[in-house]
């Protein structure tokens, strides 16, 4: 059947762990959101050659009511051990932005966007469809973005006559 593969980890998952629940995100669960991130960055720079999202991750935490961003956690024994973040754009789709997982919960992440994509929907009905912009074993949006490397190259983005404040007035 379509989608067994991940119904089986999220199974797997909740029956191994069975005191895991999720909960939108909270300020005062700030530090705990940021040591999540620490915990996670150590390992993924291993994995990874381009990591883009350590010079905003705090800020877009810190400003996710400004943002309009939806952040979910998953908690197991009173810790934090994954989140979700994302919103839903104006054309009815609904974005990922990040998703961090601790180690030693396999079917997690799969978990935490069945759980994001539940919550947009809840939201508005009319949203059919969800951008993860994983960087899984398939060559997705995380493939898409290491061939440009944009960050690296922020010349490429400098205006040649530099920024002007357009008057509303």
């Amino acid at each position: 059947k379509e989608y067994s593969y991940i119904r089986r980890k999220i199974n797997k998952l909740m029956n191994t762990h069975k005191n895991i629940i999720i909960k939108d995100y909270s300020d005062v669960n700030y530090s705990d959101i940021i040591n999540l991130y620490n915990s996670w960055s150590h390992g993924a720079y291993q994995r990874y050659d381009n990591l883009f999202d350590k010079d905003y991750y705090s800020e877009i935490i810190k400003n996710y009511n400004y943002l309009q961003h939806i952040i979910l956690t998953a908690i197991n024994d009173n810790k934090i051990i994954g989140m979700i973040s994302g919103e839903i754009a104006s054309n009815k789709t609904g974005y990922c932005l990040f998703r961090k997982v601790s180690e030693g919960y396999d079917g997690l992440s799969e978990f935490l966007i069945s759980q994001l994509a539940a919550k947009f929907y809840s939201l508005d009905p009319n949203v059919i469809t969800f951008n993860d912009g994983g960087a899984g074993k398939t060559e997705g949006l995380q493939f898409f973005k290491e061939r440009f490397r944009p960050v690296n190259k922020p010349k490429r983005y400098k205006l040649r006559q530099g920024f002007r404040i357009l008057s509303s007035t």
